[in-house]
C-alpha cells in the first residue's frame, strides 16, 4: 500500500467526536491531520475510540489496546494463557493485551502485584511501552534506565516528535495517536548472533507488518478542483 501525503492550499483534517463525559469542558479539542489518525484508523487501532474526544486523558490499559494493535501482535488468548495482575483479572476487558503484552516484555507491572490499568498515562511509560514494543529496551537500559534512558531514546530517535505532552505529563488520545504512529515508523531494532543490538535500517512495523509506505508529494488536482483554479 503506497500512501501519498499531498500538499494542499487547504490541508483536511481529522478528530474524534465531542465526547462529554470524557473531555474537559470548554477546552478547544485538538484535531488530527493526516497522516497520524487515518492511518491508525486504517489499520484498525482506533476502533473503539470513535466517540472519544482528542484531548481526552488516556489509561494504561486504553494505550495498551493502540500499541499491541500498531504492532500487528494478536492478543485473543484463551483464559489459561492469561497472567494475571490483581487489578486485571480474566473478566477485565485489558485482560488478552495486558497479558500479551507482558508476555512479551512491553509492560512489566508496579512491582506490588499491579498494572495501574485504569489509571491515566504518563508520557514516559507510553515512551518505555512504545521503545521495548520495538526492541529498544536493552539500548534504553544501557542509556540509563527508566525513565532517562528511555526518554533519552525517545527524544533523540524520533519517537517524541509533534507529541505535545511534557515529560512528567499525562497522555492525551491525541498525543498517544502521534507517538504511536512515531513508533510505526522507527527503525526496528534487532539482535545478531553474537547479542549485539542494531537497527534495522529502513524495517520499520510501518512497511514490515502492514505493508504501508510512505511518499511526499503535491497533488495538483483531483476530479473536483485544482490548486491553481480552485
Amino acid at each position: 500500500i503506497l500512501i501519498l501525503c499531498g500538499l494542499f492550499q487547504s490541508m483536511a483534517a481529522a478528530a474524534f467526536a465531542e465526547n462529554t463525559d470524557t473531555a474537559e469542558d470548554n477546552t478547544e479539542k485538538a484535531v488530527f491531520t493526516y497522516p497520524e489518525y487515518e492511518i491508525l484508523k486504517y489499520i484498525g487501532a482506533l476502533d473503539g475510540f470513535e466517540d472519544y474526544s482528542a484531548d481526552a486523558l488516556i489509561t494504561k490499559g486504553d494505550f495498551l489496546k493502540i500499541l499491541m494493535k500498531a504492532t500487528g501482535m494478536n492478543y485473543d488468548l484463551s483464559p489459561e494463557d492469561k497472567i494475571q495482575f490483581y487489578d486485571v483479572q480474566s473478566e477485565s476487558e485489558f485482560s488478552s493485551v495486558v497479558s500479551t503484552a507482558y508476555s512479551k516484555g512491553i509492560i512489566k507491572g508496579n512491582g506490588d502485584g499491579t498494572l495501574g490499568v485504569n489509571k491515566n498515562l504518563t508520557l514516559e511509560e507510553a515512551a518505555a511501552m512504545a521503545l521495548r514494543a520495538i526492541g529498544y529496551e536493552t539500548a534504553a537500559e544501557n542509556a540509563g534506565g527508566y525513565p532517562t534512558g528511555f526518554n533519552s531514546i525517545a527524544f533523540g530517535e524520533g519517537l517524541m516528535d509533534n507529541v505535545t505532552a511534557s515529560v512528567g505529563g499525562l497522555l492525551t488520545l491525541d498525543s498517544s495517536v502521534i507517538l504511536v504512529y512515531n513508533m510505526m515508523n522507527m527503525d526496528l531494532m534487532t539482535i545478531n548472533s553474537t547479542g549485539d543490538y542494531s537497527a534495522d535500517e529502513g524495517k520499520t512495523l510501518m512497511n514490515s507488518v502492514f505493508d504501508i509506505y510512505m511518499t511526499e508529494g503535491i497533488v495538483e488536482e483531483n476530479g473536483y478542483s485544482n490548486i491553481y483554479t480552485g
